[in-house]
């Protein structure tokens, strides 16, 4: 209960519950863990649910119609997927997959209801936190038509860092787990594409590639370089 507890005080999702309605969620939250490469869920499946990562990373997908896997973003601990429990959508819009063996709590969309009808406290910051995801959507449409490539692959690298912890640009160094051709797999790029892109970075000080992994050196710096290549 008390681990629980903890991880849903990491999450932002929850920053508006008092702790009578954190104690509530806790409670009635399943924890379920999944290997990596195993489907949490699929893309078009019943049974809608709000899911907060306690550990590991987990990849959104959509499945393109020749069969390719498109990766949308990367969820790390800290952070919950599920939007879909808050509208009225009959059926989940996209799949999960463990990106990497991971640990979750998992609501379904009725005990998300009774929560919020038991603790409305949480709306303001719930409705704070699905806006921000919305901001975010239209910034990619826009990185994707307005921007140069170096740029694009940038601030995808940003969205993902947001997704790490609590949605907000970090000052602090961020190790993402995704591999260049899963970045370019990302915004539509060849890994060599996106390679030549990630060389911009890596040469301004902003970024270190490791096997499988991509480290911001400071997110913030990173955004602060973005915004000038925009000037």
């Amino acid at each position: 209960m008390q681990e629980k507890l903890k991880a849903l005080s990491r999450c932002a999702l929850f920053g508006g519950f008092s702790q009578a309605g954190l104690g509530e969620a806790a409670r009635i939250c399943k924890r379920k863990s999944f290997g990596e490469g195993e489907a949490l869920y699929l893309k078009g499946a019943s049974g809608k649910a709000l899911t907060v990562v306690v550990s590991g990373s987990v990849r959104v997908t959509s499945i393109l119609p020749s069969g390719r896997e498109s990766i949308l973003t990367i969820i790390g601990a800290g952070n919950w997927l599920g939007d879909a429990v808050f509208c009225s959508m009959p059926a989940r819009v996209y799949g999960a997959t463990a990106h990497q063996p991971v640990d979750v709590l998992e609501f379904s969309e009725a005990q998300v209801a009774r929560l919020l009808a038991a603790h409305p406290e949480g709306y303001p910051v719930i409705v704070d936190q699905l806006a921000r995801r919305m901001c975010a959507a239209m910034m990619i449409i826009e990185d994707d038509t307005a921007r140069s490539i170096p740029a694009r692959v940038g601030r995808r690298l940003l969205f993902l860092q947001m997704f790490q912890g609590d949605g907000r640009t970090s000052g602090q160094p961020v190790q993402l787990r995704v591999t260049r051709e899963q970045l370019g797999n990302m915004v539509g790029l060849t890994r060599q594409a996106a390679q030549k892109a990630i060389q911009v970075f890596e040469q301004a000080g902003l970024l270190s590639l490791d096997y499988g992994t991509i480290t911001l050196k400071n997110p913030a710096q990173l955004e602060a370089f973005l915004n000038d290549m925009d000037a």
